[in-house]
């Protein structure tokens, strides 16, 4: 009787101990799964800020962005002064050189219609049929906010104007150039600098390092402007 009492004695310790070591565990997961919250709150309130480095010198810092977004102003910026590169041509920089060395600017996939829409046809329909003695200049006049459209990919309006002249036309003639500007983010910049870099291939890597390609552009009254290719 003595002994059976005693075995019970035991199993029921051995069961307190038991669920006292589930309590202890289970409290000590809650524990760390607290921890680990705090931990991620408090980092993203720590998060170091990074410094940028200017191409005019000047060193700024800011919050690091997330791969598929981008600020309003890079977008902006981006689509001015690519815009203006790429419709800004001369004998001493024709339209061939800047198709060559600006290809990472604009997205393969789009990259002979864009050469087919802004200079096969525009050569085959132009007066002055010589491109090589054409001087064209891309006026911008607007740039609109960024819309989003999908996950790292925008749509910006810009209203311009391109000028051509030549030698038989000093005055030259204005072109309506307003479109839309279908743009995405890329992983990493698709411009790469060698030794033997000319100057305008630093322009473009410039350029390329807000890692943005265009992947279209439309007419501002298209109401479809690449949609099917936005995912």
């Amino acid at each position: 009787m003595h002994w059976h009492q005693l075995k019970n004695q035991i199993k029921n310790t051995l069961l307190l101990l038991g669920l006292g070591t589930i309590g202890l565990n289970s409290l000590a997961l809650l524990l760390m799964l607290f921890n680990n919250f705090m931990l991620q709150q408090l980092s993203q309130q720590l998060m170091p800020k990074v410094l940028i480095e200017l191409i005019n010198g000047r060193a700024i810092t800011g919050q690091p962005e997330a791969n598929q977004e981008r600020q309003n102003i890079t977008i902006r910026r981006f689509i001015g002064e690519t815009m203006t590169f790429l419709f800004t041509t001369s004998p001493q920089q024709p339209s061939a050189t800047i198709l060559k060395v600006s290809s990472g600017l604009i997205a393969s996939e789009y990259q002979n219609k864009f050469r087919q829409d802004f200079f096969t046809k525009t050569l085959d329909s132009s007066s002055l049929n010589n491109d090589d003695s054409l001087e064209k200049l891309l006026i911008i006049q607007k740039i609109s906010e960024p819309e989003k459209i999908a996950e790292g990919k925008w749509k910006v309006n810009i209203f311009a104007n391109q000028l051509i002249f030549s030698n038989l036309d000093k005055l030259g003639k204005s072109i309506e150039f307003n479109k839309q500007i279908l743009i995405k983010t890329i992983d990493q910049p698709a411009i790469i600098l060698s030794d033997n870099s000319l100057p305008l291939n630093l322009v473009v890597y410039q350029l390329a390092e807000a890692r943005l390609q265009i992947f279209n552009i439309c007419d501002l009254k298209e109401q479809n402007c690449g949609r099917k290719n936005v995912k």
